[in-house]
């Protein structure tokens, strides 16, 4: 699955439990790895040392699936 901009996902899997559950906006592919699935995700809420992170899409599920 790709994602497109502006899509709203939830965080699944991550295995991290700070972003486990989070949800966001993608704001597109992260370029260097952009052929492998990874994207640049806003936070919501953002954590005490980011406000963005690149995941993969596998850990990335559409909101209202």
């Amino acid at each position: 699955m790709k994602f497109n901009i502006d899509d709203r996902v939830e965080f699944m899997s991550t295995g991290s439990s700070e972003l486990e559950g989070k949800t966001g906006t993608v704001l597109g592919p992260y370029a260097h790895y952009a052929e492998s699935g990874f994207f640049i995700v806003l936070l919501d809420e953002p954590l005490p040392d980011r406000k963005a992170v690149v995941i993969t899409e596998y850990c990335l599920s559409l909101l209202g699936e």
